[in-house]
């Protein structure tokens, strides 16, 4: 049984913002909620805060950290990673109520005793601990404003030859409209994602929604300039449980690349993850 947050009995305002706060350092991490990456951080030091609005849904709600060591397969005695998932009860509220969260720490780093520093270890249900690098998982249920999103619908992908190729050439697709910078049908393939942003952020127009993506503001820049797209080495990545799926490179990215003229160090990527609708795989994040 999840632990249940009753933020119903909440009578304040009912434009509740959930976040996600990480303080990490000396390691890599994913964060991943309801299964859908939400940050990927390298070695360094790490502390921040955003929302994840999104990502979440009335009912159960998982909060994930994965975390490998950054060099020579151990982890430093000052490796560490803590990560919470909050809920403020409005963009103007300052305080926040934790709703999950997970801790690691690297001088017991293994899948016994890595997370034991994390809330609610102890209780009836811990974090769920698995190998990949070292991760866990807590659920957590809870109530939102938000409809269900677009992609909660669609069906479970099964990965094969088929799927991949299906796959890219949806990739295609949108990048020939990125080269042609056709921002009309850039915005267009984007409209399942800016419908559920519009709800998530609580806007009141469809333009709100698209400038907020910032599709038509970068693709309107001359000086942003659209790599090839390569089809070598890319896999597919089954996010949400399946329903949603991306195309990776080895280093777990977009293959989509943009870079900016005459700066070879301002480089960026385009990140479209698909869902399988009636009409194909269209964009939902």
């Amino acid at each position: 049984m999840s632990e249940v947050i009753d933020v119903a009995s909440d009578p304040g305002p009912s434009r509740p913002v959930f976040e996600v706060a990480l303080e990490a350092q000396d390691l890599d991490c994913e964060i991943r909620v309801n299964d859908i990456p939400v940050l990927r951080a390298k070695v360094g030091r790490v502390l921040t805060a955003f929302d994840v609005n999104p990502c979440v849904m009335s009912g159960d709600n998982t909060l994930t950290l994965a975390v490998r060591p950054p060099r020579d397969g151990e982890y430093s005695a000052g490796a560490m990673a803590k990560v919470a998932l909050r809920r403020r009860a409005s963009p103007e509220h300052e305080e926040a109520d934790l709703l999950a969260g997970l801790a690691f720490s690297g001088a017991s780093a293994n899948a016994s005793n890595g997370f034991e520093e994390s809330p609610g270890y102890a209780t009836e249900e811990p974090p769920q601990v698995r190998f990949r690098g070292v991760s866990a998982t807590q659920k957590v249920s809870f109530e939102t404003p938000f409809t269900p999103w677009s992609w909660t619908t669609s069906p479970p992908v099964r990965v094969n030859e088929e799927t991949r190729a299906e796959l890219f050439a949806a990739y295609q697709r949108v990048w020939r409209l990125m080269r042609a910078r056709d921002i009309d049908a850039l915005v267009k393939e984007c409209a399942y994602q800016a419908a559920d942003y519009k709800v998530a952020y609580y806007l009141s127009s469809d333009d709100e929604a698209n400038r907020l993506l910032g599709v038509a503001q970068t693709f309107a820049d001359p000086d942003v300039e659209i790599d090839d797209l390569d089809d070598t080495d890319l896999e597919v990545e089954k996010i949400a449980g399946g329903r949603l799926v991306q195309l990776v490179d080895k280093e777990g990215k977009s293959p989509l690349r943009l870079r900016v003229r005459d700066n070879d160090r301002l480089t960026g990527r385009f990140v479209c993850v698909f869902a399988r609708t009636a009409g194909g795989f269209r964009i939902a994040r």
